[in-house]
């Protein structure tokens, strides 16, 4: 492969990843508040929350790893409902009376256990 190609291609992707990482810090700009915990929904994905005044970049590889999933799923099967990425999403999904949108609420409930949910901050 042609090494201007190569380098072509590394800077579109690095500018692409970093207007994405943009988009997902716009999104904590503006929290949505989850009545009586004083704290904070995850932009994308919802629960667990967050408290607004603590660092929050640890939430960024599962938002992006929703958003990735959510788009992938979308291309590859643009028949179907969208895959949900909250959990009263998902849950609504699965207890709902449309059977496709029951299977798509059943494989996004699979993929938030293994690669959505957030991990914990460190303590240092």
């Amino acid at each position: 492969m042609d090494i201007g190609l190569l380098e072509t291609r590394r800077r579109l992707t690095q500018s692409a990843l970093h207007g994405l990482e943009d988009m997902i810090e716009a999104l904590f700009e503006h929290p949505v508040m989850i009545p009586g915990t004083g704290m904070a929904e995850i932009p994308v994905i919802g629960e667990p929350g967050y408290i607004v005044a603590l660092d929050h970049s640890h939430f960024l590889p599962a938002i992006c790893r929703a958003m990735v999933a959510k788009e992938k799923f979308r291309q590859q099967h643009p028949e179907w409902p969208d895959l949900p990425l909250r959990q009263k999403e998902i849950e609504a999904m699965k207890d709902g009376s449309c059977p496709r949108c029951n299977v798509v609420g059943y494989f996004a409930d699979s993929l938030r256990g293994r690669e959505l949910e957030p991990t914990a901050p460190r303590l240092r």
